[in-house]
Formats: C-alpha cells, structure tokens, sequence
C-alpha cells in the first residue's frame, strides 16, 4: 500500500504563482471570447518549483522529448499492471485529466453529449490548480470511458449513459480529498421529443443514480413545451470544494420541438439551436453548437514530438494557434425538421462546419448516423438527427478520457 501524498499547498505558499482569469471568462460566449493562455508561459518552459526535487516514477506510456520533462500518458487502453503511476523519489507533478464524454441524446433533434471535465495544474495554463507533491508509494489513475449514445425513441427506455470520471489519487485515498484529482465525466445528452421520463436529459450520475450533475451538461433535447416529460433546463456540472477551478459548463437549452441543444464543453456552454439558421447568430448549424473545449500548447503536452498525437484540433485563431492540441468538446445537437447538426466543441463564436476538441457533430436531418466524440478527448457524442415519421439512429457514444503526467528531469 502507498504512502499518501499531499498537494503542495505550502510550496504554493512559498513559491506563489499568479493565476490568470478563468478559461471561460464570463457571459455566454464562454472561453471563445477571451485569452486562453497566460502570456508568461508563451515562448518560455513552465517551472513548476525552482530547484525542487526530481522525481522519479513509472507507470503508462513513458516518453522524454528532449523539452526537460517525462510524460507518463495514460487512456482507457493502457494495460492493467502499467495503469498506475509508482512513486519512487518524491517531488513536484504537474497533470492534465480528462474526463468520458457523456453520449448524445436519441430518436429526433436529440440533445448533444457534454464533454468530460478538464483538469490541470501545468504553470501558465488558465485552468491551472494549485502545485501537487507526489510522495513515495502507488498512485491508481482511472480512466473514464465514453458513454454509449441513447438509442431511438420507440425502443425500451432509450437512455443513454454518461461519461465516466477519470481520477488520480495516493492509494488509499478516497473521494473528495485535497489529494485526489477527479475529471469528471460529461452529462449525456437528452433524447429528442420525449416519450417518457428515461428519455429527458440528465446531467451525469455518479454510480447510475439521477439528478446529479456532470463534468459539463448534456444539451436539452427537441420536443413541444406541452410534453410532461420535456424540460428546457440545462444540466450543470459538478463542483469540487477541494478544487475550486472550473472544469465544464453546462449544456444548452431548447425550446423547439425539432432541434436539439448542444453538449456543454469544457471551456464553455452549449449552445441554444438556431432554427431559422439566421446567419451569425449562434451555431451556423440549427441544431445547437457543443460547447468549446480547452487547449494547450505544444510545448505542454511535449512539443511538436509528443504532442500531435494526442487531443484533437481546435480553432486555430485563439491563442494556442495552428497545432494545439484540444480535449472536451461539446457534442452538437442534432435536427429533426430540415438542416444541420450542430458541429462539436467550437462552441457559439466558432459555428462550424468544422468539429473542434474531439466533440462529435450533430446527426443532420434525414441523416442516421450517429457521430461519436473522438477517442482520448473526452469530446461528447452526437445528438441524433431524423426525419417526419422516421426514426433516426443512436446518439454518438462520448469520447473516452485522458490523463498525462509530466515532471522534471535531471
């Protein structure tokens, strides 16, 4: 059994580091109207402590790219025996953890799949939480897997799941503690025009229970006002008190009964639908946009060596530019009547056509396909698009989560 380690709060104390505002800014724009990246960390290596210990650690797919780092990467396909992260000598840490994506919603204008919540440490991110100190012993990373698109409506409790949560704790440590990290996985996104009360979107449950709320929102899906079982809020997230920053938003809400909402994103909400595609205004799309995702630049995540194998694209006008690398995106919310899906993860100032930060893409009307988020993104899955008197295919399964390692090396 490990022994527990404690985030360095005191180094923190000792060593302050300046945060900057939060990813998502405020207003309904969300992280795609603001900086995104602390301008101290451009053109220079993050330094987590000056003249702190060296770590050193095994577990995951190791890599050292020449940048000063070790990167220990870990997804849901990572073996068993390696998917822990052994302490041998202590020290500073810096991570990313990314949470499943939460699957779309079914049948017709189904809403999208919020995205996994998006955690990090790493000095000079917006996100970036307080310093974290590894002690000898075993650590246990969880992966979280993408949750499973809501099949059509017609079928049997057309429900689908939520993402799951991707955790990093000091074994024997237990949920919420100041040690232990938790992404948590995306809300799934609510079925189109419900036929009963399993089809309503519901933001992500922890241990299959309802009511609680997700890494990011799940988007409402499309019905009339007048169903008992259609509601237009749009699910929350969760909060951790011992980490205070923010990791999702919520998903967007609906009042049409031919469009569904968009999955909340990581970096900010899903969007409303925009039925009569009015050019500039929200999503170009009409099913609703899936919120943005979050970025990071590639001297992150290892440079131009390590870095382009992992996230997905993202819009290349923010500050992290043509080849950061984006993880949770909101899934776009499909369309029933004539037009488009929402397109993923972009979020309302970034409207398509093109799918951002692993989020899947709306099913079009007329079309049944069923787009999931991209695997290792924790991007939400697609809501379902259809057709009058035809049933559409599943909502897009969510992405699966992430987590990455990394500290200094001699």
């Amino acid at each position: 059994m490990g022994i527990k380690s404690t985030l360095g709060r005191s180094l923190g104390k000792s060593f302050p580091l300046g945060r900057s505002r939060d990813l998502a800014g405020t207003g309904t724009g969300g992280a795609a109207k603001h900086d995104q990246l602390n301008s101290r960390y451009v053109g220079a290596r993050a330094k987590i402590v000056e003249d702190a210990p060296y770590v050193e650690a095994t577990g995951g797919s190791t890599s050292e790219p020449g940048d000063g780092y070790k990167y220990h990467i870990y997804t849901n396909a990572t073996p068993g025996p390696t998917c822990n992260f052994t302490v041998s000598s202590p020290g500073p840490i810096e991570y990313i953890l990314v949470g499943g994506g939460g699957g779309g919603g079914g049948h017709a204008g189904g809403g999208g799949g919020g995205a996994g919540g998006v955690r990090t440490n790493i000095v000079g991110h917006p996100r970036a939480g307080d310093p974290y100190t590894v002690n000898p012993g075993l650590h246990v990373i969880q992966i979280g897997d993408g949750g499973t698109g809501a099949p059509p409506s017609g079928d049997p409790q057309p429900s689908g799941t939520p993402g799951g949560n991707t955790n990093f704790y000091p074994d024997p440590a237990s949920y919420p503690a100041t040690s232990y990290i938790r992404a948590a996985g995306g809300g799934r996104g609510g079925g189109g025009n419900p036929q009963t009360q399993f089809d309503r979107a519901l933001p992500a449950p922890p241990g299959g229970s309802t009511g609680e709320t997700g890494g990011c929102g799940g988007g409402t899906g499309s019905a009339q006002a007048s169903n008992p079982y259609w509601t237009a809020a749009n699910p929350g997230v969760i909060t951790d008190p011992n980490h205070p920053e923010v990791q999702g938003y919520r998903g967007g809400s609906t009042t049409s009964q031919n469009y569904g909402g968009g999955g909340g994103g990581a970096g900010g909400v899903g969007a409303s639908p925009n039925p009569t595609n009015t050019p500039g205004a929200a999503c170009g799309g009409r099913g609703g946009c899936g919120g943005i995702g979050v970025g990071f630049p590639l001297p992150m995540i290892g440079g131009p060596t390590l870095a382009p194998s992992h996230g997905a694209d993202g819009p290349t006008t923010e500050p992290y530019g043509s080849g950061g690398r984006w993880f949770g995106g909101g899934g776009g919310g499909g369309a029933h009547a004539p037009g488009n899906g929402g397109p993923g993860g972009g979020g309302i100032s970034y409207p398509g056509p093109e799918t951002y930060a692993g989020g899947g893409h709306g099913t079009p009307s007329g079309d049944t396909t069923a787009y999931p988020g991209t695997a290792h993104t924790g991007g939400g899955g697609s809501g379902a698009g259809g057709q009058q008197g035809a049933f559409a295919d599943d909502g897009g399964d969510g992405g699966s989560g992430w987590c990455m390692i990394r500290y200094q090396v001699q």
